[in-house]
């Protein structure tokens, strides 16, 4: 009885960890988009919240990407308005 309290105690904590400190995350494996954009809109508790489809984690990509260039023109050119 005591060891199986003990086993759920220790699974409760391995699956209340976040992915990145978990042993069998990464192992120098390269990351797909989707589980990058995962771990960053889940500060590093999970990786598999997007799903497996390719396309969403190039749509984050693509928009930030996006949203660099229009921020960079915008400045460039209101500050050439003065």
């Amino acid at each position: 009885m005591i060891i199986k309290v003990k086993l759920i105690q220790k699974n409760k904590l391995m699956t209340s960890l976040p992915v990145i400190f978990r042993s069998e995350f990464n192992n120098f494996q390269s990351l797909n988009a989707n589980q990058a954009w995962s771990l960053f809109f889940t500060a590093g508790n999970e990786d598999k919240n997007l799903g497996f489809n390719p396309k969403t984690g190039r749509i984050f990509t693509y928009l930030l990407i996006a949203i660099v260039v229009v921020g960079s023109f915008g400045k460039i050119i209101f500050t050439q308005l003065n």
